[in-house]
């Protein structure tokens, strides 16, 4: 009992610490009234979703960021399926886009959202805490579903802009300003593909680095909803403990049809020197995680069955684990993969990934490999990489009881 209040002290502490006043809003505003976080902007930015889903993570980054240095409230765009998911939506199957096409592609997506229903729509509070975000960061967010249906939805329908792209990121204040010349006047603005903007994120991490790493913070390594955190209980009692996380990314038209291909022999080379490098142990037990169901088969054949190795098969399919290996302990009740996979509403696909991204993050330590990928890195495995730094914290929400996961506003702390 003692030991538990200690605990609830620490955590009062910590996030009473984590909420002081940000000093940099005043670059922003002529006040820092604490009502800039408690009441909802009635202006607002809307953008362009498209791609996958750890771009579509990056793109919530930036518009957030905007957002905030504007202080309006972020409209959200709906989750789009997973590439390649057998699930089709209204919004799914999109490339980028110009700026103006892309707005006239959002305008769209409000039109559509008012002819489905709440069960239809893909929101990303189905994964995501809303409340987190805004208690965090101070931005407000809110669906397109929503929106809609609010006294404000007709400007987005109505919405017309005289630019041709989004102004250049020369310097940050520069950025705001020319926005606030475009906008001003806009009950909504619209930002095309907020993927697109690249220079978001560094301009404004050089202006208020601590405002960019709790947005940081609160998009890309999301604090998980009750739902998802459902989903990874049931998923990880089918892995043993201490495993090690693995990620293989192939390009996206790539399939691993032989083990032997020139291209996978040599990354399967390189990824199994490296973990051996790293003294993980004969029989050590590791996750991997692939968009191609024959990348376990090829790594216990260039390993030469070296390690036990799990994949999001042994998870939809397991069977009982060695005593030897245990598994994890979780305090809460915990419900079978298939009620948890039906209780999130979106693709199979992207429920998936969900675990791969979870599973890999939540090793002790982890490895990536890419193979016929053209760009120099994974937006995927950046984000894992990003999560893995509060694998201590996420374990702790997913072995205990999922009320108790306020404690992890205090990881805001971590710098990167």
């Amino acid at each position: 009992m003692r030991v538990a209040i200690l605990i609830a002290i620490l955590i009062l502490v910590s996030y009473e610490l984590a909420f002081s006043p940000l000093s940099s809003l005043s670059v922003y505003t002529e006040t820092t009234d604490e009502k800039l976080f408690k009441e909802r902007p009635k202006k607002f930015i809307f953008y362009y979703a498209h791609a996958g889903f750890s771009n579509q993570l990056y793109a919530l980054q930036r518009a957030m960021i905007i957002a905030y240095a504007t202080r309006r409230t972020l409209v959200i765009p709906p989750l789009l399926p997973h590439i390649g998911s057998a699930t089709h939506t209204k919004f799914g199957g999109r490339a980028g886009k110009n700026f103006k096409d892309a707005n006239n592609i959002a305008i769209e997506d409000g039109k559509a959202v008012m002819n489905i229903n709440s069960t239809e729509f893909t929101s990303w509070s189905e994964i995501l805490d809303y409340d987190f975000i805004t208690d965090f960061t101070g931005v407000h967010v809110m669906d397109v579903w929503e929106f809609m249906r609010t006294e404000f939805g007709g400007a987005l329908l109505n919405f017309t802009t005289d630019i041709d792209e989004m102004p250049l990121v020369t310097s940050w204040m520069e950025f705001v300003d020319e926005f606030n010349t475009h906008f001003e006047n806009e009950t909504i603005a619209l930002i095309g593909s907020a993927f697109a903007l690249l220079d978001i994120d560094q301009a404004f991490k050089l202006f208020d680095e601590d405002a960019f790493e709790r947005i940081r913070i609160a998009s890309l390594c999301f604090l998980p909803s009750d739902k998802v955190l459902d989903l990874i209980r049931a998923a990880i009692i089918h892995v043993p403990k201490h495993y090690v996380g693995v990620h293989m990314r192939f390009g996206d038209m790539y399939h691993l049809s032989q083990c032997d291909e020139t291209n996978a022999a040599e990354e399967y080379s390189k990824l199994i020197s490296s973990i051996r490098g790293a003294n993980i142990t004969k029989g050590s037990a590791i996750y991997l995680g692939s968009k191609d169901g024959n990348a376990k088969n090829c790594f216990d054949e260039h390993s030469q069955f070296e390690f036990r190795v799990f994949s999001l098969h042994d998870i939809t399919n397991p069977l009982p684990l060695e005593k030897k290996f245990g598994v994890y302990n979780i305090s809460s009740e915990i419900p079978s993969l298939t009620d948890a996979m039906g209780a999130i509403n979106l693709d199979k696909g992207t429920k998936y990934l969900l675990i791969d991204l979870m599973l890999v993050s939540l090793g002790h330590s982890y490895f990536f490999s890419r193979v016929s990928f053209r760009p120099k890195s994974s937006t995927f495995q950046e984000i894992i990489e990003q999560r893995h730094k509060f694998r201590e914290q996420y374990m702790g929400l997913i072995l205990n009881n999922s009320s108790d996961h306020h404690h992890l506003r205090k990881y805001g702390d971590v710098r990167y």
